[in-house]
C-alpha cells in the first residue's frame, strides 16, 4: 500500500529580478518532472545541495503548495516540521497554538488534552507555554513545533533539516523520537544533511539537483554517489582501483569497497586545537593541487588561524592507502598546535575492534548514550588499530597503521553516541610545531596507511607488535615512539608514559614521546631508535639489547649537531600501581595506598648507586629491578605519582656540574640502565601464611596482614584499617597494615600469633589475639626494637563503621559530630582526654552491636580516646594512645595489652 504517489510533478516560482532599475519577472522551475512513490511505513531520505528543491518537495507533499503540472496523492494524516514556526500564530501562546493546530488536524478536545502534557514535557519550555510564541527564542520555537508535530498522531511525518537550529541535547532527543516513530510503522520523509543519520533511518534515498531527481535507490548507494559529487568541485578528488574507491571531498575522505561505503557521516577527517579553539578539516577551503590515477594532493586553508593543511593520498601496488598530512603557516610564521587528531569514522556493521595486544567486541550503542565511549585505556601508542565485521559479513577487515616516524601519536578506539551511531579509529598528537631542522616551514600532522581485506589479520597484528620488541620467556621489552614498554606474560607492567626520557635544553623541556623517531633492528639483534625535536640540533639515541643473563639493558646517548645548553637529563620509569614495596641499598619502604594531588618523593634523597627493586607482595607481578651507572653521574629517586597517573615511579637523573652544561658537537653517553626481573623469589615467600580467622557465635575476627577485621553475624563492623597499631617517628606515621610485612606464626584453637616487620623502622611487632568467650577479644602487642629509636606517639586503634552515631565512656555518652573537611593526620578528638576504664561506640538497634575498648594495667601509661577520622576514611575510632617523646634502646617492650568487647548493648 502506497502512502505517497508522485507522478511527473512540476512546480514553478515567478521570481522578480531587478535589471537596470527595471523589474523583470522570470520563471524558475524548482521541481522538474519528479516521479516516485513511498510505501506505507517506509522511511525516505531526501538529500541535495542548498537550493536543489528539497524543502519545496516537502511543501508539495504537505499540501502547502500546489503543483503546476503532474499529480500528487497521499493517504493518511500528514504532520511535519517544514520550516521554523510554520503554522504557528505569533500572537497566540504556546498552549493556544497547540490547541489550534490539534483542531486543524482533526483531534477532539479530549484527544488534545491527552497529548498536551506530553507535548509540554517534550518541548521543555517551562512557563513559556503560556507566553505568546513571538516571545520565544529560535530554540524554544523549534522545540515546541517539533513536539506538537510528533504528538498529532501522524501517519506521514515530514521533517526538514531545520532541526539543526536546536541545541545538541534536543537534537539527540528528537533523533531518538524519530526512531521510535519509525518502529511504530509511521511513514517518514526526512530531509537531512547528516549522511550517517540518514543511512541509519532510511532504507531508501532520493538525490535532488536543480529540481531534478538524479538518483533514487538504496540509501547507501545514493549517499556514496552524493559524497563524490557535492560541494566545491575544486576540493573534490577520486581514486578508483580494483574495487577500492577513495573520495576526498572538501576536508573529508570516504572509503568504499566493492560499492559498499565503509565510512559514513564525516568519513575520515582531521581536527586541531590551536590557541584553545578547535578547527576541523571541514572548515577549511580546499583546492586540488594534483590529480592522478592513484594519487591526489589537496590543500586546505584555515583562514582564521592562518594555517594550511596538505593531504597526500596514494594507493600503492599492494593496495595500501598511504596518507601523509602536513601542517604549515600561511604567513611563514612559527606556530604550535596544542593537539591534532586524525579520525576515521566506520559504520556500525563493524562489530569487533583490534590492537596488537587485545581484541574485543564493541558494546551495543544504546539510546541513552550521548557521548563517545573510549574502548582503550588512556595514553596508549599502538602502531596499529583496526576493526572487523565478523566472518559472515562481506565487509573487509580494516586497519590503520601509523608510520614509524609518527612519534608521540596516541591511539584510541571509540564507540560513538546514539546520534552518530558508528565506530571511530583515532590517532592523537600533542604540541605540533613547525621550524624543525628538517623542514623549515611545516610539521608532520599524521602519517600512516590504511589496509583493507588483510588475508591473515591475526598474523599481521602480531608482526606489527613484535617488530621492535625483545622477548625472553615470559618477559618482553618494546620500543614504541619514544617509550619503552615492559610486559610480563603479555600484560603491561609499565603504564602511561612507560619508560621515557626528558631533558631541559636551551631553556625548554623536551620529552622523548613528543619527538620524531626512527627505529630499526641492528644486526646483533638489538633495537636502535633515534629521536629528534623541532628547533633542537641534537638526536637522542636509544639502544635496547638483551644481556647475557636474559634480561634487558638500555643505553641512552646524545648526538649533538650544534652547540647546545643541557641543564638536566632524566629517564623516568612508570610502573603499575600493583607494586606495593620498594627497596634499595639505602632503604626500603611501602608505597602509599592513596594517591595525592601531586607526586610524593618517598625517600626524599638521591640514591647514588645500586638498583631499585619494586615488589608485589602477593606475587601477582614479578619483582622488577632498575640499575643505573654511577660512572655516568646517574642517581635514582623514587616517587608515588599523583592521582591522575596512579603509578609507581623510578626516576634516574644525570647530575652534571654547572660548568658542564654546554655540549659542543659530538656524541655523549647519558644513561646505562639494567632492567631485570625476579619471577621466582617472591613466589616462595607467598607460602607464608598472611591471614587467619577466629569465630565464636555471632562474632568473628579476620587477621589480614597487620589489621584485624571484626564481623558481627557475617556483616563487617570495622572499616578500612580495622584494628591496627601506628607509630609516629620524626613526625612521620607508620601503621601496621601498610608499613610492615606480616606472617601468621601460629593458629591454635581460639588463638592467633602473628609477627610483622616494619620496613621503614627497626621495629618488629608480635600480636597475640585470643577469643576469651563469645564476645571478648584479648589483644597483646609486643614490640621488638633492634636499633635505638624515638617515638612521638604510639597508638592502638579500632576503626569502626560511620553508621555508629553515638559514643560513650564510664563518665557518660554523646553523639558523633559531622566529619570535617581539610583535616590533617591529627583526626578530630570527640572525647575528653581523661583517664577512663573504656571507650565505646553505642549499639545501633538491629544493625550494629556496641563495641568497647579496654586496657590492662600493664599497658604503658596513656589514655583512651574517641575520634572522628577525616572525610576520606569516614569512620569512628576507638584509640589507646601514648603521646610522649620517648627513646627506646634495643630490646622488647609491651606496646599494648587490653580487650575488645562486642555486645548487644553498651
Amino acid at each position: 500500500m502506497k502512502d505517497i504517489q508522485v507522478e511527473n510533478l512540476w512546480l514553478m516560482y515567478k521570481i522578480p529580478f531587478s535589471d537596470s532599475g527595471k523589474i523583470v519577472w522570470d520563471n524558475f522551475w524548482a521541481i522538474k518532472d519528479a516521479s516516485f512513490s513511498v510505501e506505507k511505513g517506509e522511511s525516505l531520505g531526501i538529500i541535495g545541495d542548498n537550493g536543489s528543491g528539497k524543502s519545496t518537495l516537502l511543501k508539495l507533499i504537505a499540501g502547502l503548495l500546489k503543483p503546476d503540472r503532474g499529480s500528487l496523492n497521499t493517504s493518511g494524516r500528514i504532520c511535519g516540521l517544514l520550516e521554523l514556526g510554520a503554522g504557528f500564530e505569533p500572537e497566540l501562546t504556546g498552549k493556544e497554538n497547540i490547541e489550534f493546530n490539534a483542531c486543524l488536524f482533526g483531534l477532539s478536545k479530549k484527544q488534545t488534552d491527552d497529548v498536551f502534557e506530553d507535548i509540554v514535557d517534550f518541548a521543555q519550555i517551562g512557563r513559556f507555554i503560556n507566553a505568546p510564541v513571538k516571545c520565544y527564542s529560535q530554540g524554544m520555537f523549534v522545540r515546541l513545533a517539533f513536539a506538537a508535530a510528533i504528538h498529532m498522531r501522524p501517519e506521514i511525518l515530514l521533517i526538514d533539516d531545520s532541526l539543526a537550529v536546536g541545541d545538541k541535547h534536543f537534537q539527540k532527543k528528537c533523533i531518538q523520537k524519530i526512531f521510535e516513530l519509525k518502529e511504530q510503522g509511521i511513514t517518514i520523509i526526512f530531509v537531512c544533511h547528516d549522511m550517517n543519520l540518514l543511512r541509519r533511518l532510511c532504507e531508501r534515498a532520493i538525490l535532488l539537483k536543480d529540481g531534478w531527481i538524479v538518483k533514487d535507490g538504496s540509501a547507501d548507494k545514493v549517499v556514496e554517489f552524493y559524497s563524490q559529487t557535492q560541494g566545491n568541485y575544486e576540493g573534490v578528488g577520486l581514486i578508483n582501483k580494483h574495487g577500492l574507491s577513495i573520495v576526498f571531498n572538501n576536508g573529508r575522505m570516504f572509503l568504499s569497497w566493492k560499492d559498499k561505503l565503509l565510512t559514513p557521516g564525516t568519513g575520515a577527517y582531521t581536527a586541531l586545537r590551536y590557541k584553545d579553539k578547535w578547527y576541523d578539516s571541514l572548515q577549511a577551503y580546499w583546492t586540488m593541487k594534483e590529480k592522478h590515477a592513484d594519487k591526489i594532493v589537496v590543500t586546505g586553508e584555515f583562514l582564521n588561524p592562518g594555517l594550511i593543511q596538505t593531504w597526500t593520498i596514494e594507493v600503492n601496488a599492494q593496495m595500501q592507502l598511504l596518507i601523509n598530512i602536513e601542517l604549515s603557516s600561511m604567513f611563514q610564521e612559527s606556530f604550535e598546535i596544542e593537539e591534532g587528531q586524525f579520525n576515521l569514522i566506520m559504520g556500525d556493521s563493524y562489530v569487533q575492534w583490534h590492537t596488537p595486544q587485545e581484541t574485543g567486541s564493541f558494546p551495543a550503542i544504546r539510546r541513552e548514550d550521548n557521548k563517545w565511549q573510549a574502548i582503550l585505556g588512556e595514553g596508549l601508542c599502538y602502531k596499529v588499530i583496526g576493526v572487523s565485521a565478523g566472518q559472515a559479513s562481506q565487509l573487509p577487515v580494516l586497519a590503520v597503521e601509523a608510520a614509524d616516524n609518527a612519534a608521540g601519536v596516541y591511539s584510541q578506539i571509540f564507540n560513538a553516541d546514539f546520534a552518530t551511531h558508528c565506530r571511530v579509529l583515532q590517532y592523537r598528537k600533542f604540541r605540533l610545531r613547525n621550524f624543525s631542522a628538517e623542514k623549515s616551514d611545516r610539521c608532520d600532522f599524521f602519517s600512516g596507511k590504511i589496509l583493507l581485506n588483510i588475508p591473515d589479520f591475526k598474523n599481521y597484528l602480531s608482526s606489527s607488535e613484535h617488530e621492535f620488541a625483545l622477548e625472553n620467556s615470559e618477559l618482553k621489552a618494546q620500543i614504541d615512539k619514544g617509550r619503552c614498554l615492559l610486559f610480563w606474560r603479555n600484560e603491561l607492567i609499565t603504564k602511561v608514559s612507560h619508560i621515557y626520557c626528558f631533558l631541559y635544553a636551551n631553556g625548554q623541556w623536551y620529552s622523548s614521546h613528543l619527538a620524531r623517531w626512527r627505529v630499526e633492528k641492528a644486526a646483533d639483534g638489538s633495537i636502535v631508535a633515534q629521536g629528534s625535536w623541532p628547533n633542537l640540533a641534537l638526536i637522542q639515541q636509544w639502544k635496547l639489547c638483551k644481556t647475557a643473563s636474559g634480561f634487558f639493558e638500555m643505553e641512552v646517548s646524545l648526538l649533538v649537531q650544534q652547540e647546545v645548553d643541557i641543564v638536566q637529563q632524566h629517564v623516568c620509569a612508570m610502573f603499575s600501581e600493583g607494586y606495593e614495596l620498594w627497596s634499595s641499598d639505602y632503604g626500603k619502604g611501602v608505597f602509599p595506598e592513596k594517591f595525592e594531588d601531586s607526586e610524593i618523593d618517598l625517600l626524599q634523597r638521591c640514591i647514588p648507586r645500586g638498583s631499585i627493586t619494586l615488589t608485589n607482595q602477593q606475587a601477582l607481578l614479578p619483582d622488577v629491578s632498575v640499575s643505573f651507572s654511577p660512572e655516568l653521574s646517574n642517581f635514582a629517586k623514587i616517587f608515588n605519582s599523583d592521582i591522575y597517573y596512579r603509578a609507581r615511579v623510578v626516576r634516574i637523573d644525570k647530575i652534571e656540574p654547572e660548568t658542564s652544561v654546554k655540549f659542543p658537537p659530538g656524541q655523549y653517553q647519558s644513561f646505562k640502565l639494567g632492567i631485570s626481573f625476579d619471577t621466582k623469589r617472591h613466589r616462595i615467600s607467598t607460602n607464608k601464611r598472611l591471614n587467619a580467622r577466629l569465630e565464636k557465635d555471632k562474632l568473628s575476627l579476620l587477621f589480614e596482614r597487620g589489621k584485624g577485621r571484626l564481623f558481627w553475624q557475617d556483616a563487617e563492623i570495622t572499616k578500612q584499617l580495622g584494628i591496627y597499631t601506628s607509630l609516629c617517628s620524626k613526625s612521620r606515621w607508620h601503621d601496621s597494615h601498610s608499613k610492615a610485612v606480616w606472617e601468621v606464626l601460629d593458629q591454635a584453637g581460639s588463638r592467633i600469633t602473628a609477627i610483622g616487620k616494619w620496613l621503614y623502622l627497626p621495629v618488629t611487632q608480635t600480636w597475640t589475639i585470643v577469643f576469651a568467650d563469645s564476645n571478648i577479644i584479648f589483644l597483646t602487642v609486643q614490640m621488638q626494637v633492634k636499633e635505638k629509636i624515638s617515638f612521638d606517639c604510639m597508638q592502638t586503634n579500632v576503626m569502626l563503621s560511620e553508621q555508629y552515631g553515638g559514643w560513650g565512656t564510664e563518665q557518660g555518652k554523646d553523639v558523633f559530630p559531622a566529619f570535617q573537611e581539610d583535616m590533617d593526620d591529627n583526626w578530630q578528638l570527640v572525647s575528653p582526654e581523661l583517664k577512663t576504664a573504656y571507650v565505646a561506640v553505642e549499639q545501633k538497634q538491629g544493625i550494629l552491636p556496641a563495641v568497647r575498648l579496654f586496657t590492662e594495667e600493664d599497658t604503658p601509661f596513656g589514655c583512651l580516646c574517641v575520634l572522628n577520622t577525616d572525610i576520606y576514611h569516614r569512620a569512628r575510632l576507638l584509640q589507646h594512645r601514648v603521646k610522649t617523646l620517648k627513646e627506646f634502646d634495643p630490646g622488647e617492650y609491651l606496646f599494648y595489652q587490653g580487650k575488645i568487647a562486642v555486645t548487644e548493648e553498651i
